[in-house]
């Protein structure tokens, strides 16, 4: 009888009645026994004592930042008890009476209008509100209010300053001996901002006190940050003249023209300066009692070791992710093999485990300047034995026909794999594997291996029913267990639907372009086309989770109805120089299209050249040639190398990050067409034994285009014999011009000839422009 529901209205006069009896009986000596009447009264109508009382919205006001000069937004999370509710916010200045005493007395000054809160669910919802029409440099507060039937719940104030930049600090690495880089984001309040790092030693007052007391005795100089637009923006920063081995503490600091973010806050990173980092990614067995775990290690440009430290996953040190307890088990340090700065892939091997038991494990570093934390729960788990299995893809080979490709990791046991599948309104696939059991279950296959390597494998489903939609997930089974279905590692599709790949778009023009990519009509007759919008629309920027792309190309039959990929290019018209763009390529048959929500979007610039990367060869000691080509669009185009040092923050960011120490001439390319063509850009000022990179970049009126950016080494090549042209040469002069091509003069063999040829070489070996090594023999025949 407790399940009953009953209309809110009520349940308002119930507890009206009740309060009514508890008041008339005031003073009397029969209270109490009113009160238990009347609980009993609301037991017997079917209700629980709790809905005696009144539950307003519980409500906390999380966050205030500002978003320009005059706005700012309110965060915060609202749960309506189950009722209708709707929120908004109070706020004032910080000196008004509301906001001194924190809401006990006095008004606030302002209140947005309700909002309707979409949930009514005994859950927290987050919730966001604008502000407008607030002055640059005013310090306010503000609280999140919600109301429901039963009454209104206040989430606390927050002060801000307005207009005032937002900046968070992420994380501090050293990248060498007496180098960091400190690394965090800024958002600008749509002002013009900068930034800089402050910063102190550990034991400082400023550090050991969270920013609360003291000053950061060190201070970056002001960077500017590039963008007033409102959001966060990542931002780094290098720290030079550190001490080894030093403990730091740093910020970010954001300034512009209303304030600075305060260094109070207790937004502080922390590091042991030329400690080592560590980057835990993966654990997988190798056996049934051996394992191995990957990651990456930086040194911070000292000699450095690196081991894994583990346990079995029900320890206090995993259940805690290394807060609390140790690991229980660790493997031998190994050097690291380099101590240059950056993070370099590393892989322990964990031996004498125990089949079927799961563990977890981290990769801990360690230099002269400390020990990376087994603390911090960068932690991977496994279960010991398990073969490891991933869910790739799955296409429709036909109407009721599917297959679904993956692979697997046997373990180094004897291994079978199968495919479990539903349909996608199940509570198996909703849940992504976490409640309810698939369906359907394929007959299991031997995997024909027993190592400790990815194999791949495809399963072909049957009997599915067209335009229905499935999900499905690979599973493998060894000696130690199966592969968990609980995992979320499925994939969906629509049955009978057919296939699409957007590959590539390129311009052909300065108002042209073409999108290529495949499509397979699984057995049925297909049509398909593009979908395309600007880059910066909805379906663009949400890539194709929201919004619908504004301009569609026309149909194209494909003429074929087999069950395999079929190459297919569609020609756009009509584009804007220099805007850049998205498009995908749908197909349609008999069944249904292609989802265009799915990311399988291609980007451009329209009428900007493309351009690749290829190779460089070593021409000198001190010279190189980089080989690519370039694609003008049907434009006027140059094109040019950059390049730098490979330790560079340039290359090590592949281009992303720092600009490249040298740039060549820009060469004109001399064609207009929409062709590819052979360029080659000569590099100098090199370094012989040194590694640098390079990248081809290429421009028009309408954008750049980079090729990619390629690593070599700098060598002096072998010094070769280039064999030169010497027929007609004087003898003379034909042995000048082999000692001067590094080669040597070999038999000379002199033949009768006609008087123009007396004494003028008639033929040789090797043929000229060969390639020997340096001093091989040219034999001449020379006339007499």
């Amino acid at each position: 009888m407790f399940e009953q529901t009953r209309d809110p209205a009520d349940l308002a006069r119930i507890r009206y009645q009740y309060r009514m009896r508890i008041a008339a009986s005031a003073g009397r000596r029969k209270t109490f026994s009113i009160a238990v009447a009347a609980v009993a009264t609301v037991l017997l109508l079917g209700y629980p004592t709790a809905a005696l009382a009144a539950v307003a919205p519980d409500v906390t006001t999380s966050d205030v930042f500002s978003t320009g000069t005059t706005t700012a937004t309110v965060d915060g999370t609202v749960n309506p008890e189950g009722l209708s509710t709707t929120y908004a916010v109070q706020y004032g200045t910080v000196d008004s009476d509301w906001c001194a005493s924190g809401g006990s007395s006095g008004s606030p000054a302002a209140t947005t209008a309700a909002t309707d809160l979409d949930s009514t669910d005994d859950s927290s919802n987050d919730v966001t509100v604008d502000l407008s029409g607030l002055t640059a440099g005013m310090e306010y507060c503000a609280q999140l209010i919600a109301t429901n039937s039963d009454g209104t719940g206040e989430g606390g104030q927050i002060d801000w300053v307005q207009g005032t930049p937002t900046a968070v600090t992420d994380d501090a690495v050293s990248d060498g001996g007496t180098t960091a880089t400190v690394e965090g984001s800024v958002d600008p309040a749509g002002q013009s901002t900068t930034y800089k790092v402050v910063y102190d030693t550990a034991a400082s007052d400023w550090c050991s006190s969270a920013g609360a007391t003291g000053s950061p005795a060190d201070s970056t100089s002001s960077v500017a940050l590039g963008s007033t637009d409102p959001g966060f923006h990542d931002v780094s920063v290098d720290l030079t003249s550190l001490t080894t081995g030093a403990d730091y503490c740093a910020e970010i600091v954001a300034t512009n023209g209303t304030s600075s973010t305060p260094s109070d806050d207790g937004d502080q990173v922390s590091w042991a300066q030329g400690a080592p980092s560590a980057i835990t990614f993966d654990g997988s067995s190798t056996g049934a009692t051996t394992a191995t775990v990957d990651g990456q290690v930086d040194p911070a440009g000292q000699t450095t070791t690196y081991k894994a430290v583990y346990d079995t996953a029900d320890s206090d040190w995993c259940t805690s992710f290394g807060t609390s307890g140790d690991p229980a088990g660790s493997t031998t340090a190994t050097a690291l093999a380099t101590t240059a700065a950056g993070f370099h892939d590393v892989s322990v091997n964990v031996t004498g485990l125990t089949a079927g038991t799961a563990y977890c494990a981290e990769i801990v570093a360690s230099n002269a300047s400390g020990t990376t934390s087994a603390a911090d729960g960068d932690q991977t788990s496994w279960t010991e034995g398990l073969p490891s299995v991933d869910t790739f893809d799955v296409a429709s080979t036909g109407t009721t026909t599917a297959t679904i490709e993956g692979d697997v990791n046997p373990s180094g046991q004897t291994t079978t794999y199968n495919v479990v599948y539903d349909t996608a309104d199940s509570d198996w696939c909703t849940s992504s594997g976490a409640s309810g059991s698939p369906a359907h279950n394929t007959t299991a296959t031997a995997l024909g291996s027993a190592d400790a390597t990815f194999h791949d494998i495809s399963v072909h489903l049957s009997g599915l029913t067209a335009g229905t939609d499935y999900c499905a997930e690979v599973i493998a089974t060894n000696g130690s267990g199966s592969t968990p279905t609980d995992d979320g590692d499925q994939v969906f599709w629509t049955q009978g639907v057919p296939a699409a790949s957007t590959f590539d778009a390129f311009s052909t023009g300065a108002t042209k372009a073409t999108v290529e990519g495949q499509v397979d009509p699984v057995g049925q007759t297909t049509t398909y086309h593009v979908v395309y919008d600007t880059a910066d629309s909805d379906w663009c920027s949400s890539f194709g989770a929201s919004g619908s792309p504004a301009h569609t190309a026309t149909d194209s039959a494909l003429g074929a109805t087999d069950n395999t990929f079929h190459d297919v290019s569609v020609d756009l018209t009509g584009l804007t120089a220099g805007i850049e763009y998205c498009a995908e390529i749908v197909a349609t048959n008999g069944t249904g299209s292609t989802p265009i929500d799915d990311s399988g979007q291609t980007t451009w610039i329209e009428g900007s050249p493309i351009t690749d990367t290829y190779k460089v060869v070593s021409t000198g000691a001190t010279t190189a040639t980089v080989q690519g080509d370039v694609n003008p669009a049907a434009q006027s185009t140059t094109y040019r190398a950059q390049y730098d040092v490979a330790s560079s923050e340039w290359c090590t960011s592949l281009g992303d990050d720092g600009s490249p120490a040298h740039v060549t001439a820009a060469v004109h390319l001399g064609a207009t067409d929409t062709d590819y063509h052979a360029v080659t850009v000569g590099l100098t000022n090199l370094t012989a034994g040194t590694s640098y990179c390079v990248e081809l970049t290429a421009a028009n009126a309408a954008g750049t285009a980079e090729g990619g950016v390629v690593q070599w080494r700098q060598i002096t090549p072998a010094v070769k014999c280039i064999v030169p042209k010497l027929k007609g040469k004087k003898l003379s002069a034909a042995k000048t011009a082999i000692r001067k091509a590094h080669c040597s003069v070999g038999k000379v063999t002199k033949v009768k000839s006609v008087n123009k040829n007396k004494g003028r070489v008639i033929s040789q070996s090797p043929k000229a422009g060969k390639h020997v090594k340096k001093g091989a023999k040219v034999s001449l025949r020379v006339g007499k």
